[in-house]
């Protein structure tokens, strides 16, 4: 395999066709690393980074991308990272075979020249078994939906005790407000983002100052997503709306007959109605009344309402690969003992005062 580093402004440059292609055969199914998505990213999130888009060839033909960063974690500690932006929940390469994944990140490894290198948010603890290189492993989980049963079996098997409480929350909101749920793929779907926009931004992200309106970086990534998502039906979005007023929205990208819920928000001035709650019920039971196959949360693992909601897990690593000169093997030990120590402090029950 041939492993070529292509610098993030170049990244038109790269054929289109072999990139599409790649995506659409991927064993790993990852919207945030297909031309549409990682090009936006590369437009309006890479400022100050020394970005590059690593391409892996066989014979001639595309079979492994990602994007990678260089970075130094600590002084005088440089590594190679697969480039996870902080609006990007997957970090797994487009790659046709699993067997072409080690020796993709050996390689990338070894042209980088860095003390290690680290990928995170992948779904693959057997692809870091790269060579005889020195890795290190954490694996985690968050909600997802295996989507191989009706909405009638899934709320009997899962949420049999709690189906009233939430049934309760949706009529509420559809009685008290008079409001109705929509799915919407396709029409204006960049006014859907706007509108979503305008709905974050009655709430606490506005107030912490995380909201899309107060940063037009991240604004312009997801408007950049829908202009060139949308033609190849990758965007979704879901409201529930009355004849005057949004009450919560959420959006996600679609690839591979699977989703990736990106974003939901709701109205604080509709607090009282659990509108958050409710969004989320529509969007499970519309989502086991399609053909998708898979959904990934995208959330993080402690979210209390998904993880009630939602009853599958997706299995996650992170992982650190180090090179088997004198320093890697250093930075291998070090880095080893320092995560023993901290899984034993999480077992040392605190001693209350």
């Amino acid at each position: 395999m041939k492993v070529e580093l292509v610098a993030a402004k170049d990244w038109n440059s790269i054929n289109s066709d072999a990139w599409d292609l790649l995506a659409n055969e991927s064993i790993y199914p990852n919207p945030f690393y297909e031309r549409w998505c990682l090009g936006s990213a590369i437009n309006n999130l890479s400022r100050g980074l020394e970005l590059y888009i690593a391409c892996g060839y066989v014979d001639g033909a595309l079979q492994v991308l990602c994007p990678v960063v260089m970075n130094k974690p600590y002084p005088m500690i440089e590594q190679v990272e697969v480039w996870r932006h902080p609006h990007c929940s997957l970090s797994s390469p487009l790659v046709r075979s699993s067997n072409s994944l080690p020796i993709f990140l050996d390689k990338l490894l070894n042209i980088s020249n860095r003390h290690f290198l680290r990928i995170s948010n992948h779904r693959s603890k057997l692809d870091v078994d790269v060579r005889e290189k020195n890795h290190i492993v954490d694996q985690h989980q968050r909600a997802a939906l295996i989507l191989n049963s009706s909405w009638g079996e899934y709320l009997a098997n899962h949420l049999a005790d709690k189906q009233k409480k939430y049934f309760k929350i949706v009529d509420r909101v559809e009685n008290k407000l008079n409001a109705q749920y929509y799915n919407i793929i396709d029409g204006d779907l960049i006014s859907w983002l706007r509108r979503y926009v305008q709905v974050e931004s009655s709430g606490w992200k506005f107030r912490a100052g995380t909201s899309l309106a107060q940063n037009s970086d991240e604004l312009n990534y997801y408007l950049e997503c829908i202009e060139h998502g949308q033609s190849d039906n990758k965007i979704g979005f879901q409201a529930i709306t009355t004849t005057s007023h949004d009450v919560a929205i959420s959006f996600r990208f679609i690839t591979h007959n699977q989703c990736f819920e990106i974003k939901t928000s709701y109205h604080e001035d509709y607090k009282q109605y659990s509108p958050g709650v409710a969004l989320e019920f529509h969007n499970l039971k519309m989502l086991f009344e399609s053909d998708y196959d898979y959904v990934d949360s995208c959330t993080d693992e402690d979210n209390q309402l998904l993880n009630k909601l939602w009853q599958h897990k997706r299995e996650l690593i992170s992982a650190t690969i180090f090179q088997t000169s004198v320093k890697g093997r250093f930075l291998y030990q070090g880095i080893k003992y320092a995560s023993s120590l901290k899984g034993l402090t999480k077992t040392i029950p605190r001693i209350k005062k």
